[in-house]
């Protein structure tokens, strides 16, 4: 579906198209709240607003806990009796929400479309998810891990700009490197955690 959209998106416009003149987008643009000195924009605003909501939903309501047991193992969640198709199809509906969410607030914010836009962000989640320490295999892994790994994440592809020596290639490698790291550190974590649940099993 990603390639088709974009394919589509390349078929109604190839360059940059221009939506700053749109009373709608300019409003938007000037939309946000004042704390003091600093001043928190839309698409400020709407991260918060997700961050909690996700962070809320995930550790406090039984959807929540559906999700880590599908993550952890689905067979099991089945013979549990939990909905698991039912919120498989949850998941990729919020999935696609939020996407299309990012890609409305990310339109408002730079006032213009282009089919090109995002191109190969999705990568740069992944990353970003498991340098805040999520499992790639699933059923382990915190929205506020997420958070903090997006904010290294940024932290580190900001470099160049206040470093001088320190350029932009070298901080894809750092970030190829933190990923290769966290996913090695992760795989021992699992391997171990199973050896001793069968020892444990063994011995009872």
């Amino acid at each position: 579906m990603m390639f088709l959209m974009r394919g589509l998106a390349y078929m109604v416009h190839q360059g940059t198209l221009s939506i700053q003149a749109d009373p709608f987008i300019s409003f938007m643009k000037r939309t946000g709240l004042k704390f003091g000195p600093a001043n928190l924009s839309l698409y400020v605003l709407v991260f918060f607003i997700v961050l909690v909501l996700g962070s809320l939903l995930s550790r406090y309501t039984k959807f929540g806990r559906t999700v880590y047991a599908i993550g952890g193992n689905e067979s099991s969640a089945v013979m549990m009796g939990l909905p698991v198709t039912k919120s498989k199809v949850l998941i990729y509906t919020m999935s696609g929400f939020l996407s299309a969410l990012g890609g409305i607030v990310f339109t408002i914010h730079l006032a213009s479309g282009k089919p090109h836009n995002a191109l190969g962000l999705e990568l740069d989640v992944i990353a970003s998810v498991v340098i805040g320490g999520t499992l790639l295999s699933g059923g382990s892994g915190y929205v506020m891990g997420s958070f903090f790994g997006v904010l290294i994440y940024g932290l580190i592809f900001k470099l160049p700009s206040y470093i001088s020596s320190f350029r932009e290639w070298w901080a894809q490698i750092l970030v190829g490197l933190l990923v290769l790291g966290f996913i090695l550190i992760q795989t021992y974590i699992t391997n171990n955690s199973s050896r001793i649940a069968k020892k444990r099993k063994n011995k009872l």
